[in-house]
C-alpha cells in the first residue's frame, strides 16, 4: 500500500483530488457543455421571420439558408426577416481560464501547466523556478514518504 499524505487521523492517507478540486472540475465540465451547446445552436446567425406561416418554412431550411426562397403572399407582401447576432465563445473561454487559475491555486500547480498565462510576456527562468517551488517540495515529500513502499515494489 502506498498511502498519500498520512496523518494521525488517517493512516490510509488523503487524495490529492480534494473536494474543492472536484467542484472546480465539475464546474469546468458544465462550462464545456455550455460552450458545446453554444457552438451547436448559436454560433451561426439566428433569424426570425415575421409574417410567414409555419408551413412556409420547412425544418432544415432555416439552417441551410434556403429560408431566402420564401415568396411573397397573394397581396405581394414579403415576410420580414431579421438576423440576431452570433453568440461568441469568449465568455466561456474566460470562465475556463478563471477555473484553471483557481484549480492551479488549490492544487499548488503553476498556472502555466493548465495553459493559462497571466501576461503576454514569457516568464523568466527564475519566475518559472519560483512558481514550481511548491510543486517540487510536495514531490520531495511524497518521495520521502513513499520511499519504503517503492523499495518493496522493487
Amino acid at each position: 500500500m502506498m498511502p498519500n499524505r498520512i496523518s494521525a487521523s488517517s493512516r490510509l492517507g488523503h487524495s490529492e483530488i480534494s473536494r474543492p478540486i472536484c467542484d472546480l472540475v465539475d464546474e469546468a465540465a458544465r462550462v464545456l457543455l455550455a460552450m458545446g451547446v453554444n457552438r451547436e445552436f448559436f454560433s451561426g446567425p439566428q433569424r426570425v421571420v415575421m409574417g410567414a406561416a409555419p408551413d412556409d418554412i420547412e425544418g432544415w431550411k432555416t439552417i441551410t439558408a434556403a429560408l431566402w426562397t420564401i415568396e411573397a403572399d397573394e397581396d405581394g407582401n414579403l415576410p420580414k426577416i431579421e438576423t440576431f447576432p452570433q453568440v461568441a465563445a469568449g465568455p466561456h473561454i474566460e470562465q475556463l481560464k478563471a477555473l484553471a487559475t483557481q484549480t492551479a491555486s488549490v492544487a499548488g500547480i503553476p498556472e502555466t501547466y493548465f495553459g493559462v498565462s497571466a501576461t503576454a510576456n514569457p516568464s523568466s527562468a527564475d519566475a518559472i523556478r519560483a512558481s514550481e517551488v511548491r510543486l517540487i517540495k510536495k514531490a520531495e515529500r511524497r518521495c520521502q514518504m513513499l520511499g519504503m513502499a517503492w523499495l518493496n515494489v522493487a
